[in-house]
């Protein structure tokens, strides 16, 4: 039977190959759908966006999360105690969606987004309810059906969404995307994890520790995701929709290219979870990731700022120049919270809520104290400076973890991060930043690593 090992590492080729077909499939849906509706509707419909994720992720209450990292499996009451919260949260958030439009939309004060906000709140019960079956079959560590409806649901985003934007339906293209990706990934996810809900007559023993749990989780996420809110809230305030739209291209941009940060949080969190309380092997687990986390997301995001002043303008027009300013600083934001972003797992799999929530709370008041102060003084290039103010903040996450796991080294993994962060800023600096990666590569210490990680790979294919 394979061990714990294996299976994260078979779930995390699984989950990379859906972030490479997704990233490829995102990049030319986005610069399709971008250049068909224009940076003004693109922004307002990113603006809107970001309120909904903000709101969507306030109403998931942690139950999904406390599915997949449970110690001990899950029983069908637990899974039915989280689809109802789900779905009676969401319910009322659909039912509240008009105020709720009107009330983000007067504040951010773009023409269009009270609408917008509003039609994508309406769908937020399903959305909501098929957090329960994506999470169950990422509690098994079945990735491959997981990315199989994820992918296909953002296939649909697009499928919908670009015929709609050539045939001029302008701010409504995206947003009927958006429906449909919520409608396939929902039906997909319910149909592979073969999870039929119902109503509990009863409260299920597990209520209680679900709701705990979900509360000390998710207010630590609400926290960080508040992040979310930058770009409607400040950004489309201060500098208007074209703005926000060169910052959600660059986010997304930054997204797609440290695709790894992603699969190897989401393996980690179901992996760390079946340690319990095993400090050594976490630590041991934690440092290996964040070396794994360097070299996964510094390569491309380095190579992409080197083309982004010109492949920016050229795939999506000079309108949005915008975008090629404020990656570099947004790659930097990604590559760090990559490399750390397997302590906060870590401490979620200990049931260490509160250290991760006062990180987040130190971030998130810095990332928007800083960009108050510069983004009326230098524009797009202030929301840059401000990403990089707030990741003085990881010094508070790095220093819980290592006081709680007993201590565990992180150097290699900071200097690799380091060389590769140099060649994002390769514009402003020169050429020579590009030594970074060069040495990183030639280090002993990397080629070890790296023939290690291609060792274990292999054995997953090979037969026991």
């Amino acid at each position: 039977m394979a061990g714990l090992r294996q299976l994260a590492l078979r779930g995390g080729i699984a989950m990379a190959v859906r972030q490479l077909v997704g990233m490829a499939l995102s990049f030319a849906g986005l610069v399709a759908l971008a250049r068909l509706i224009g940076p003004t509707h693109y922004g307002t419909y990113v603006a809107a966006l970001a309120v909904h994720s903000w709101l969507a992720l306030v109403c998931q209450w942690g139950g999904d999360v406390f599915l997949v990292r449970k110690p001990d499996e899950p029983t069908p009451d637990d899974a039915h105690l989280a689809f109802g919260l789900n779905l009676v949260v969401g319910g009322l958030v659909a039912l509240l969606a008009l105020p709720l439009g009107s009330l983000a939309g007067a504040w951010i004060g773009i023409a269009g987004i009270d609408l917008a906000i509003t039609a994508l709140l309406g769908v937020m019960p399903l959305q909501l309810a098929a957090q329960v079956p994506l999470a169950l079959l990422q509690r098994r560590m079945d990735y491959r059906r997981l990315a199989w409806a994820e992918l296909s649901g953002h296939a649909a985003l697009y499928a919908v969404a670009i015929p709609a934007a050539w045939a001029d339906w302008g701010l409504a293209a995206p947003l009927a995307g958006w429906w449909a990706q919520q409608v396939v990934t929902a039906s997909l996810a319910f149909r592979f994890a073969r999870y039929r809900p119902r109503l509990l007559r009863r409260r299920p023993e597990g209520a209680r520790p679900m709701l705990v749990f979900g509360l000390g989780y998710s207010a630590s996420v609400w926290l960080w995701h508040l992040r979310l809110l930058l770009n409607p809230l400040v950004v489309a305030r201060l500098l208007g929709p074209e703005a926000a739209a060169g910052v959600a291209v660059a986010i997304r941009l930054a997204e797609a290219l440290s695709f790894m940060r992603v699969v190897i949080w989401r393996v980690s969190l179901a992996a760390l979870g079946r340690l319990g309380g095993d400090h050594a092997r976490i630590a041991r687990g934690v440092a290996e990731g964040m070396r794994l986390e360097a070299l996964a997301i510094g390569p491309p995001m380095a190579a992409f700022a080197l083309l982004a002043p010109w492949l920016v303008p050229f795939a999506l027009g000079r309108d949005w120049s915008g975008a090629a300013t404020v990656f570099p600083w947004l790659g930097l934001a990604y590559l760090v919270n990559g490399v750390f972003s397997l302590q906060s797992s870590a401490l979620y799999a200990l049931g260490r809520n509160v250290e991760v929530a006062a990180f987040h709370a130190l971030h998130v008041a810095m990332l928007f104290i800083a960009a108050l102060l510069l983004i009326p003084h230098f524009g797009l290039m202030g929301v840059g400076l401000a990403e990089a103010c707030a990741l003085a903040s990881y010094w508070l996450l790095n220093g819980s973890t290592q006081r709680i796991l007993g201590g565990f080294p992180v150097g290699i993994a900071l200097v690799w991060a380091a060389a590769f962060a140099l060649p994002l800023f390769s514009g402003e600096l020169g050429a020579w930043t590009w030594a970074g990666p060069v040495v990183v590569v030639m280090l002993p210490g990397t080629r070890r690593a790296l023939s290690g990680w291609r060792s274990q790979i292999q054995s997953i294919f090979s037969v026991d």
